[in-house]
């Protein structure tokens, strides 16, 4: 499930790596292909990570609006740390320390999420082996011996013999 927003401190422009970045690329405004980046892994892979292959990495580069050489911001963004190769991935640095938290509440809510549909299925199929059926008032009532609950009340009652009139 992608994330709605990402967390992105307000030293990211002159930060060094940033700096460094803009170095590289010849490009004073690099640090916005970092955001650019940012925003594509927490709407298609929030855990923060491609595969290290070429077409993703094509992909993250037109998604940042990467107009220079096929791979030149991928090999940028990981000579200056803000992309590391791990295991067959490119993982963005420090992704599960800035995003970890919103990524892990995500996955909470969804679970919590799926609990509440599939107790509400079993309610609505009546599936009382696993959801215990809810009382109405007037069982309740019942229940606890209420004399009114089990009699009914008044109106609910049958009618009685009207007295005789006398003659």
């Amino acid at each position: 499930m992608p994330l709605p927003w990402i967390k992105v401190h307000s030293d990211l422009i002159d930060h060094p790596k940033a700096l460094a970045l803009a170095h590289r690329l010849g490009d004073s405004r690099a640090w916005s292909y970092v955001v650019a980046v940012w925003f594509h892994l927490a709407r298609y892979n929030p855990e923060g990570w491609i595969r290290d292959t070429e077409d993703a990495q094509r992909a993250l580069e037109a998604a940042a609006r990467w107009s220079g050489d096929a791979g030149a911001l991928v090999s940028a963004l990981v000579e200056v740390g803000f992309m590391e190769r791990k295991r067959g991935r490119i993982v963005a640095h420090g992704w599960d320390d800035h995003q970890g938290a919103h990524v892990e509440k995500r996955a909470r809510d969804r679970e919590r999420q799926a609990a509440i549909r599939r107790e509400r299925r079993e309610e609505a199929r009546g599936d009382s082996a696993t959801t215990p059926r809810r009382l109405g008032a007037q069982e309740e009532r019942e229940r606890k011996g209420d004399p009114e609950a089990i009699l009914g009340s008044n109106e609910n009652r049958a009618p009685q013999a009207a007295p005789c009139a006398e003659l």
